[in-house]
Parts: structure tokens; C-alpha cells; sequence
């Protein structure tokens, strides 16, 4: 399966990982600030602000409205027991008040967290990392490691990043013992 978000702000593929559950690999671009008038009002920001008005929301704020948007495929996603995990442009610095917000509202994780102290900058004007990599809480013993490429040597602006996500184990519902040496289950002696 396979849906998108008629604003054009995600895209989502459905992975079955058995009988039971699902994961769900989802792509998303939160719109940047409002843009100068000089704009000619052709961004993506103006594009959704209109598409707001036309749903009947008065006065829209297309970055809010992400959020609450997203939180809801989010929610339904996680209320069928399936996992998610979501590449992401939040045009936000990845620790900000409003994307921890929505990181925890959504019971997120950042997979970034446990491969980098310091965040490099993600795009190729910036000083802050504004691409996540984030997803169910669930995932987050299957993640070996991440990357974040230098947004100056590729051919757009933003870096490619991305993680290893262990998927054999994920479907053959391995326990931390199995795929983590260093886990406390792995300690007891029997």
C-alpha cells in the first residue's frame, strides 16, 4: 500500500512485516515561515495556505497545520500497532521547542540521537540540522547506525542522511538479546 497527503506534504509506503503488523515509511516537508511578499505567492507555503482556505480553515498556518495534520496519520498508524519511521525537512532546528513538542506528542524518537553529540547543519545556508530521522519507539533497538551527509557536496540543497535499520530482525521479531550484546537481557545468567 501506498497514500499521500493531498497537500503534497508526505508520502507513505506500507511495509508488512507479518501477519499482524506493519511498517510505515514515510517521506514529509513542513513548509518553511511565511514568505516575503516578493514571493509572488507561488511557494509551497501559499500553495497550502489556499488549500487550507478551500478545506474551510480560516486563516491557516500551514506549519501548525502540518503538525496537527501529520499527528493524526501518526496516531491511527500507531492505534493499528503498526511502527513508522519518517525522513523528514522540518524547516525547524531539530531541537526545537516545537519539534520535541511534536516528537513527543506523536511518542517519537530521534534516531540521530544515539549516533551524533554534536548535529551537523543540514542544509547548505544553515547553521542547524532541520532534517530528522524519527519514528516509533519500537524501532529504536533495530537502528545500528545513521548518517548525515555534508549538504555542500550534494547536487540539491539539504544532506542526504539516513540509518541501518536491522529488517531481518524487525520481522522476525528478535528480542534485544538477540540484536543487542550490550542490553540487560543479555547479562542474565542462567
Amino acid at each position: 500500500d501506498t497514500g499521500a497527503d493531498p497537500l503534497g506534504r508526505w508520502t507513505w509506503h506500507k511495509i508488512r512485516l507479518d501477519g499482524l503488523r506493519s511498517l510505515f515509511v514515510i517521506t514529509a516537508y513542513r513548509v518553511c515561515k511565511q514568505p516575503p511578499t516578493t514571493s509572488k505567492m507561488t511557494t509551497a507555503w501559499h500553495q497550502q495556505y489556499r488549500k487550507l482556505v478551500e478545506q474551510g480553515i480560516r486563516n491557516p498556518d500551514p506549519r501548525a497545520q502540518f503538525f496537527k495534520d501529520i499527528t493524526k496519520l501518526l496516531r491511527d498508524i500507531t492505534n493499528s500497532g503498526s511502527l513508522f519511521i519518517m525522513g523528514w525537512d522540518a524547516n525547524s532546528a531539530h531541537d526545537s521547542d516545537e519539534v520535541l513538542h511534536f516528537l513527543e506528542e506523536t511518542d517519537q524518537v530521534d534516531f540521530f540521537s544515539d549516533f551524533f553529540f554534536t548535529r551537523p547543519a543540514t542544509h547548505c545556508n544553515g547553521s542547524k540540522q532541520i532534517d530528522l530521522l524519527t519514528g516509533s519507539v519500537g524501532l529504536l533497538a533495530y537502528f545500528h547506525d545513521a548518517f548525515i551527509a555534508d549538504p555542500t557536496e550534494n547536487e540539491g540543497d539539504h544532506s542526504i542522511f539516513g540509518g541501518d535499520l536491522n529488517l531481518g530482525a524487525l520481522i522476525q521479531r528478535n528480542t534485544l538479546k538477540e540484536i543487542d550484546p550490550t542490553h540487560a537481557q543479555s547479562r542474565i545468567l542462567v
